[in-house]
Parts: C-alpha cells; structure tokens; sequence
C-alpha cells in the first residue's frame, strides 16, 4: 500500500503540503488548482509574495474562475512580505 499523507498531517505541517503541490506543479505545471493551493499556503503561512504569484498563475491558468480572481484580488492589497 502506498505511503498517503493525511490532511491532518498536512495542516500541521505546512511545509509539507507546500512541497507536495511543488511536486505534483512539476507533471501539471498549467494546474490552476494546485496554483491556487499553494496561493493559500503560502498566504497562511505570510508569504504573501510568494501567493501574489501562484493566485496569478492560477489566474492565467483558469482566467474565468472567479474565485482565483477573488483571491489574488485579495492578496494584492495586503502588505508584502517584511
């Protein structure tokens, strides 16, 4: 049986889900929802320019999903990384 990582354990360690959805970017590099899950990653974690990026990617991607809009609109008013 292949060794899954729980979503428990993916909320507890985020740097994990971040290298997760790097990882799979690496065979689906145009996937808007794994763009706009490392978009909220990073904005959790504060990394605030680094989900400017992946929410515009997710954009480019997926340029009628409202909710990548909403987002990245979102994310563009807040103060950039210090």
């Amino acid at each position: 049986m292949e060794n899954q990582v729980g979503i428990r354990e993916l909320k507890q360690n985020p740097s994990v889900a971040i290298a997760l959805a790097q990882q799979r970017l690496e065979s689906v590099p145009d996937c808007a929802t794994t763009h706009a899950l490392l978009g909220e990653l990073y904005e959790n974690a504060g990394h605030i320019t680094d989900a400017r990026q992946h929410y515009a990617l997710a954009v480019d991607c997926a340029p009628g999903n409202q909710d990548h809009a909403d987002r990245l609109r979102r994310v563009m008013g807040m103060r950039a990384d210090t």
